[in-house]
């Protein structure tokens, strides 16, 4: 039997003054879409970024098509793809050399191919010399998602996707 895509198990995750997650368990299979809904300080992101182990948790485990974060945190994030509700690029490259670095530090094979494909999925073959400091939060958001599927991860977890 396959592993689901994405498991999270009995997630808890506690700060000083709160728990911001509490006894979190779900599995997305592949090809499901899953939204998390709720009120700011729901925990919504405090789930995706512990989910991604950018958050250490409390309690609980994730798995990756069966990586576990907690005993093969490479293979975990060799799958996953992670996009946060900010844009973080580096303002004094330009949309071109923030792939290039970023798919070197991945070690994609075929950089510059792979960066042609997510740059015409995504739309942005016009921003390609444009520093990034000179973009749209909008276009920004567009090359930091281009710069999560340069190694074609089979999960995305993507916080805000609609701002």
């Amino acid at each position: 039997m396959a592993h689901p895509l994405l498991e999270i198990d009995h997630l808890r995750v506690d700060f000083p003054e709160v728990v911001a997650v509490d006894d979190l368990s779900l599995e997305v299979h592949a090809g499901d879409i899953c939204g998390l809904i709720g009120p700011k300080g729901a925990g919504k992101t405090t789930t995706l970024r512990a989910a991604s182990g950018l958050q250490a948790c409390t309690h609980g485990s994730t798995r990756i098509l069966g990586f576990e974060l907690a005993r093969e945190p490479d293979e975990f994030k060799r799958h996953l793809g992670f996009v946060p509700d900010y844009t973080p690029v580096y303002d004094r490259l330009t949309a071109a050399e923030y792939l290039d670095h970023f798919a070197r530090a991945y070690g994609v094979a075929n950089r510059a191919g792979r960066i042609e494909e997510c740059v015409d999925w995504l739309g942005l073959g016009d921003q390609r010399n444009v520093l990034c400091e000179r973009m749209s939060r909008g276009i920004k958001q567009r090359l930091v998602l281009a710069k999560t599927l340069l190694p074609d991860p089979e999960a995305l977890l993507l916080d805000e996707p609609a701002s």
